[in-house]
């Protein structure tokens, strides 16, 4: 009596990635890194040569790209985007927290970092030369300078709309919503609970 050969074979990811690579298969190589854990995903990007990921960093959409930048040590993260395209790591760095920006920008040669920084707005750019003064472990180097705001002439349905198609809602943590000016200067805080039952 012969066996039968298995039904089934283990899926290998690592080659599932070199062939999506191979045929600048941009979707699904997404999809095979969303697929894994970010721990998992980071340590199959790192057993590629350095080219071969900057390539698939490359060819990821940004969003994806800059999951695994935030999960890298600081000086890893630095090193990645170093390497990059200048095109590739814009796009990639706008997609990271103020506060990751900060970390990585740190861990950058002075050229290559103010390149990156030339890429993005002026002012998400001084808000991470602010951010890189201080030192990663303390109050300043963990704050994010984005800000849940919005116009004091603007409903209370208006800002209600506005936070239920809000994408990025989660990076505000629950913090209190201020209440802006036409020029951007705050002129109040509202909690969240006060604006729920207004």
């Amino acid at each position: 009596m012969t066996q039968n050969a298995p039904l089934t074979e283990k899926f290998d990811v690592s080659a599932a990635i070199e062939l999506a690579m191979d045929q600048n298969d941009a979707n699904r190589l997404a999809e095979l890194i969303s697929d894994l854990s970010l721990s998992e995903a980071l340590r199959e990007v790192l057993a590629f040569s350095p080219k071969e990921r900057d390539a698939l960093l490359s060819l990821l959409p940004a969003d994806v790209a800059s999951t695994l930048i935030e999960e890298a040590p600081s000086e890893l993260a630095g090193d990645l985007m170093e390497r990059l395209e200048v095109a590739s790591a814009v796009a990639i760095f706008d997609e990271l927290e103020s506060d990751v920006q900060a970390d990585v920008i740190a861990e950058m040669d002075k050229d290559d970092a103010e390149a990156l920084l030339a890429g993005i707005s002026p002012e998400d750019a001084d808000d991470v030369r602010r951010l890189v003064e201080y030192d990663w472990d303390t109050a300043g180097g963990l704050m994010v300078a984005d800000a849940f705001t919005f116009k004091s002439n603007q409903t209370v349905g208006a800002v209600l709309r506005s936070l239920a198609n809000e994408d990025d809602m989660e990076i505000y943590n629950g913090q209190h919503p201020y209440i802006v000016d036409p020029e951007e200067r705050p002129i109040g805080v509202v909690s969240l609970r006060n604006l729920l039952t207004a």
